[in-house]
């Protein structure tokens, strides 16, 4: 691949030297300066890899001069684009254009040219045949895709119409759905005109335990609030008592101990230093009582709040009771408020 790429190179090389000489030497008004620039330019694109550019330089320069040597260019494009049918044909008009223009000499890279035509025809014969089993791939995929396409009307033809029979299901459904409800509400008619036929004497049993259970349940929330809000004041009151007691004994116990550690600790200040920590066991026991209150304070008040807030709600009064009414707290969370209950 490497002796096959460096040949290559200095076929391209060798191919500008000449076209560049062959120009040169003809180089007498614009077409020539023009063709010139042209096939530099080609030039710089098929160093780069960029043989479609390449190959449109290269076109340009050939339509402004023809010249046998710029046809050796071109059919260089067309083998690198993997077109050897254009390549073939551009390397046999490369020769007979040399022939024309230099009858008696013989052309550049003959050899290697005509190696390469014979290989490209192979190239060129598989090429085609590649080509041919494309168009027929191709013919078959348009035959498969109309085929899909009458096979897809037929299939959106038999979903319109199962559309249809599905719609006319659905509004025979409808309609047995409608008799079915209908004579859901007539039993629940019925139903209610039974219930609003119970006796008084059921009804007012019921409104009377709901009104019990409302009233034991406020009873039990208020005294249960009550106490937790006391274990909360207490709690309070503990805990500034014993965290004070407490700083205030242990700096002074601090105060009576010992400066250093060789200075002898005296009588008055060991006493002093013992009475001390007392007051601060004193004041831990404070503080611990002060834990139990605030626990006692928070269990009061749940229970409390659960108590209050899980009462009968007074529309269940209003519908219960009828014919009496009653002023009735009320607990939200913007605070308590009484309610007018009753019915009419």
């Amino acid at each position: 691949m490497k002796i096959a790429s460096y040949r290559r190179f200095i076929v391209s090389a060798l191919a500008l030297a000449l076209c560049l000489a062959a120009l040169d030497a003809n180089a007498k008004d614009a077409k020539v300066e023009r063709a010139r620039s042209l096939f530099r330019d080609g030039q710089v694109f098929y160093r780069a890899g960029k043989f479609g550019d390449a190959l449109k330089k290269f076109q340009g320069a050939l339509a402004v001069v023809p010249r046998a040597t710029i046809l050796l260019n071109i059919a260089q494009c067309y083998r690198q684009l993997k077109n050897p049918s254009k390549a073939v044909f551009y390397y046999n008009y490369y020769l007979t254009k040399w022939g024309q223009e230099h009858p008696n000499r013989k052309p550049p890279f003959e050899t290697e040219v005509r190696t390469r035509i014979a290989e490209l025809k192979k190239a060129a014969a598989a090429f085609e045949q590649s080509e041919a089993e494309r168009k027929r791939r191709e013919a078959e995929q348009k035959g498969r895709a109309a085929e899909q396409r009458r096979l897809e009307a037929e299939r959106r033809a038999r979903d319109a119409a199962s559309r249809e029979r599905d719609a006319q299901r659905a509004q025979r459904r409808l309609e047995r759905q409608r008799q079915r409800d209908a004579a859901r509400h007539a039993a629940e008619l019925k139903r209610k005109e039974r219930e609003q036929q119970a006796t008084s004497k059921e009804r007012g049993e019921f409104a009377a335990r709901l009104r019990q259970t409302r009233e034991s349940k406020t009873r039990w929330g208020w005294a249960s609030l009550s106490v937790g809000i006391a274990c909360a004041v207490g709690a309070g009151v503990m805990y500034g008592v014993g965290v004070s007691q407490g700083d205030s004994a242990y700096a002074k116990y601090k105060a009576a101990g010992p400066k250093s550690d060789s200075e002898p600790l005296s009588d008055a200040d060991r006493k002093t230093m013992i009475d001390e920590w007392a007051k601060v066991e004193s004041a831990k026991t404070k503080v611990t009582v002060g834990h139990v209150l605030a626990a006692s304070a928070v269990v009061g008040v749940a229970i409390g709040m659960y108590s209050l807030l899980t009462r009968p709600t007074v529309l269940e009064h209003a519908q219960l009771d009828r014919g009496r009414l009653a002023l009735v707290p009320v607990a939200s969370p913007d605070g308590f408020s009484l309610a007018l209950t009753g019915g009419f």
